[in-house]
């Protein structure tokens, strides 16, 4: 009977410590956390602090959000396929997706940037409170749980609702409080920016307004030939392929950015609108056929802008938002042009067959186009965060087949200058072996030597195969190899990284060939405005400028192709105190020659969509004044008073740009 008694109370004391555990566990757990209905006054600064790193951490999250086309973090499948995004940056750090690829509508939605919000909100608002260490002299604070955060893209508004529950106990008063909901609305349009972002993705997929734009400028360029005949007995007209790639690259790099899209805050036109509505009802296309035009000064400066440039993509107004498209020809280009003979484009050529006509010689032809290229829009509201302003970046394919838009998924295909064509490059003619050698400077001496790791390639016609890399062989860097079989008279190329890529022709004349790299010198830049009224350094730029900056060096054809400020992802001066720097790649950096150089500058300084001011002047460096540089600094002028609604200052400004003798003073200068 004793026993049995024993063994009962035991059983009961395990009972009560059982209980006394749980309820210990669940006194201890986030389930049982109840909120203090009325928070004490001396324990807001902690709940404060809360609230503002949630706001810090979360315009951060919004920015990179933007600046990432709706992603914080590039989706996998966008990773496994290159075609499927646009790179920034030349190591392929930033990635920006693209809202339509393969005949499919890959934009992000609401759900999706929102979930993409919570998840960084949650993930780095903790590093932000650094474990609540400022208040260690005056509050213990007890975390329960790990933080989750439920975003909310509202009206002109994003809210953020924190689920932290944490323990208040005040050192100096032993008071109490517990906190778990914390909730920050932030200042950021990213739902409107959204909504016209799909709009325009919409409205380009059914009207391809973009591949419109562009096949008007390869008709309208001279140096891009379309379809056309000439009387003319010389030799039969040509066209280098590379070349007329590269006028249309310098098109769209120019005139896309003057594109306007309505029911935005777009730049007013010169002219009331109403006007151009007028001309074109008054002069539609049978009378312009018909020969009847405007007569002079009946059509405004513009016109041609507000009939081509001035696209309708909604039917929603959204007066805080303006929007631009931008091209970059180091983004690359598919350019493809039939028919060709290799790098050419060539003209038919015949004779008349009547009496008197047979003379004439006529020279015929007709091209077709296909084209692709990555396009980026970059819609802005510049009441967001309080005046700081938000932008939104996304990227879509440009396509154009047989001179026509193209939204079928077939066509979609990678971005590449030259596509390599692997089914040719086993044919080698092993009577005859070549030594190739590629020279250039490695040091400060500027002494040209065999040089190490250079990736050799062989480019005949269309075809380009990949031989090799440089390597030391009986004390020289060089590459030996047989003659490619399937080509002759092709040239050799030589790439390296810090290089400018080196060509030279591979003929009979020599079994050795030696290919010149020049070496180029990375340095940070940046761009400072100049009044030109007297010359001396302006205020800095304002959040709608922007200057774009094509460079040229006449003896290489070497050419560089800037915007600046560069795309970056903004960053709060509060969250860099917090918790540091934010690295990301920034597109801050400029290759020059390590070499004596002759360099064309020509910038163009844009407030929205209008000229504003701008550079050009030739610009000589020498081998001693770059070769210790690492730092430089470009100038644009920027014209006062402002000239956007005056057409004949306008035209002042354009030849004040070139033809000014500012250059005489304000030059680039290393630092």
């Amino acid at each position: 009977m004793t026993k049995r008694g024993q063994i009962t109370l035991f059983i009961i004391i395990g009972i009560v410590l059982v209980l006394s555990a749980a309820l210990l566990i669940y006194l201890m757990s986030p389930l049982s956390f109840q909120e203090t209905k009325v928070l004490p006054e001396n324990v807001k600064p902690v709940t404060g602090f809360v609230e503002e790193c949630t706001a810090i951490v979360g315009e951060t999250a919004i920015r990179q959000l933007a600046a990432g086309g709706g992603w914080i973090n590039v989706p996998q499948g966008f990773l496994l396929e290159p075609s499927s995004y646009l790179s920034l940056d030349k190591f392929n750090l930033q990635k920006l997706p693209y809202w339509y690829y393969d005949g499919k509508d890959y934009a992000p939605t609401l759900q999706v940037m929102e979930e993409e919000l919570e998840n960084y909100i949650a993930q780095n608002v903790e590093t932000c409170l650094d474990e609540f260490t400022v208040f260690d002299d005056h509050f213990k604070v007890r975390v329960y749980d790990d933080p989750t955060a439920k975003v909310e893209i509202q009206k002109n508004n994003v809210l953020i609702t924190l689920d932290y529950p944490i323990k208040i106990d005040t050192l100096d008063s032993r008071e109490t409080a517990k906190r778990r909901e914390f909730t920050t609305l932030l200042d950021a349009n990213l739902r409107e920016i959204h909504e016209f972002a799909t709009d325009l993705l919409e409205s380009e997929n059914e009207q391809e307004h973009f591949e419109r734009i562009t096949m008007d400028l390869v008709s309208q360029n001279p140096d891009i030939p379309l379809t056309g005949f000439d009387f003319d007995c010389g030799a039969p007209k040509n066209w280098y392929l590379p070349t007329v790639k590269q006028q249309l690259q310098e098109q769209l790099f120019y005139n896309l950015p003057r594109i306007r899209f309505k029911n935005t805050a777009y730049v007013p036109f010169i002219a009331p609108e109403q006007n151009y509505e007028r001309l074109k009802e008054k002069y539609p296309a049978s009378e312009i056929f018909a020969g009847n035009t405007p007569e002079p000064g009946e059509k405004p400066e513009d016109a041609y802008e507000y009939f081509h440039y001035f696209l309708d993509v909604s039917d929603v107004d959204y007066p805080r938002l303006t929007a631009a498209a931008r091209y970059l020809p180091n983004w690359g280009m598919d350019f493809i042009v039939t028919p060709s003979d290799g790098p050419y484009l060539k003209a038919d050529r015949g004779t008349g067959p009547k009496k008197f006509l047979r003379f004439l010689c006529i020279q015929t032809y007709h091209f077709t186009y296909d084209i692709i290229y990555p396009l980026m829009v970059t819609i802005t509201d510049q009441q967001s965060f309080e005046g700081q302003g938000l932008s939104f970046n996304y990227a879509i394919p440009i396509i154009i087949t047989d001179n026509q838009g193209d939204r079928s998924p077939y066509a979609m295909r990678s971005f590449s200058p030259q596509n390599p064509d692997t089914s040719v490059c086993s044919d080698y003619n092993t009577d005859r072996v070549i030594d190739v050698r590629a020279v250039g400077a490695f040091d400060y001496t500027g002494i040209k030597e065999p040089l190490n790791g250079v990736n050799i390639s062989y480019e005949c016609f269309t075809h380009l195969c990949a031989l090799g890399k440089t390597t030391a062989q009986g004390g020289v860097y060089r590459f030996s190899t047989f003659e490619p079989g399937f080509c002759a008279n092709g040239y050799l190329i030589a790439q390296k990284d810090g290089y400018l890529e080196g060509r030279t022709q591979l003929t009979s004349a020599s079994d050795t060939v030696q290919i010149e790299m020049k070496k180029l010198r990375e340095l940070d830049y940046d761009v400072v405005p100049i009044d030109s009224r007297d010359l001396t350094v302006d205020d800095d730029f304002e959040p709608d400028e922007q200057v774009l900056i094509h460079i040229t060096e006449t003896n290489t054809g070497y050419e560089i192709y800037k915007t600046y400020p560069a795309n970056t992802v903004m960053t709060d001066s509060d969250y860099q105190s917090l918790f540091g720097s934010l690295e990301l790649p920034q597109d801050t950096t400029i290759e020059l020659l390590e070499d004596n150089a002759n360099y064309e500058l020509d910038l163009l300084l844009i407030e929205g969509n209008n000229i504003v001011g701008g550079y050009k002047a030739e610009w000589n460096v020498k081998f001693v004044d770059i070769i210790d540089e690492n730092n430089m600094t470009f100038y644009v002028i920027r014209k006062h008073p402002p000239v956007l609604d005056d057409i004949q200052k306008q035209a002042e400004l354009f030849d004040y740009i070139e033809n000014g003798n500012y250059s005489l003073t304000v030059k680039p200068t290393f630092k």
